[in-house]
């Protein structure tokens, strides 16, 4: 019997019911892309057929179930991927953009330290994040300076936990807008919703805490705005590795053209 490395079975001869046949030989390709029971099924057959000695049938299944035994199984797990993705798209969404948008906003938040460090500039505090919405159960939404609001309890997670929410709903934005870029990142999409979340302190926040749209009261507006950009332009690039990381995570990508749209 030659290596397993080998592509081909040396010939044999062996008498057949039809008289003596002078060489048996394995053709290739085998049909389709068979599995190791199915080939294990037409070796038996097979000797069965030819009448082939049984000590080389049960060599040649043993070489086919220690092959199976040791080998990768990537066609098998693509198509087990290909199967999770025909039946739960939606579920399966919502899994990559919670783990997108959680990678993505701490990849934020680290370019937001690196940059403290650095240039001495600190990052939004989210506990005022939390007291601006602390406030809102009270019927308060706007402020004339949030930092001058009375603390709310359990201010700094609640900013953190809408913090990391809001991350995670804009990776849902990406993937609903884009349903197949967690199989394909592509920086140009992230970027693009990542410098598009501006928009929320834009107009959202920043006049909320009393500093106008787009922190026009601040006594230096144009340094603000671009602060804010660059934040937000790490939360994209952030969107792009997460994306990768995510991808690898899930082994060979799969192409589900029209899945869950």
């Amino acid at each position: 019997m030659p290596a397993q490395s080998e592509s081909r079975v040396q010939t044999a001869t062996w008498p057949t019911r039809r008289g003596p046949r002078p060489e048996l030989e394995t053709r290739e390709p085998l049909i389709g892309d068979p599995t190791a029971g199915q080939l294990e099924a037409l070796l038996s057959r097979a000797c069965r057929r030819e009448q082939a000695p049984p000590g080389l049938r049960a060599r040649l299944i043993d070489h086919i179930r220690a092959d199976a035994r040791t080998s990768t199984t990537a066609p098998e797990h693509e198509a087990a991927t290909r199967s999770r993705a025909l039946t739960h798209p939606r579920r399966d969404q919502a899994r990559d953009a919670l783990l997108v948008g959680l990678l993505a906003t701490a990849v934020m938040d680290a370019g937001g330290e690196l940059i403290r460090r650095v240039t001495g500039v600190p990052p939004l505090d989210y506990t005022l994040v939390g007291r601006w919405l602390g406030h809102m159960t009270r019927g308060r939404f706007v402020h004339d300076s949030i930092g001058g609001a009375e603390p709310f309890p359990g201010e700094r997670p609640i900013g953190l936990i809408a913090h990391y929410s809001i991350g995670t709903a804009f990776a849902g934005l990406l993937l609903a807008l884009s349903p197949r870029w967690s199989a394909r990142p592509t920086l140009g999409s992230a970027m693009t919703v990542g410098l598009a979340s501006t928009a929320a302190p834009f107009f959202l926040m920043q006049p909320a805490f009393g500093l106008g749209i787009a922190a026009s009261r601040t006594s230096r507006p144009t340094i603000a705005r671009f602060r804010s950009l660059r934040t937000h332009a790490i939360y994209g690039l952030g969107l792009y590795l997460a994306g990768h990381v995510v991808r690898r995570g899930q082994g060979p990508a799969v192409h589900t053209e029209g899945v869950g749209r």
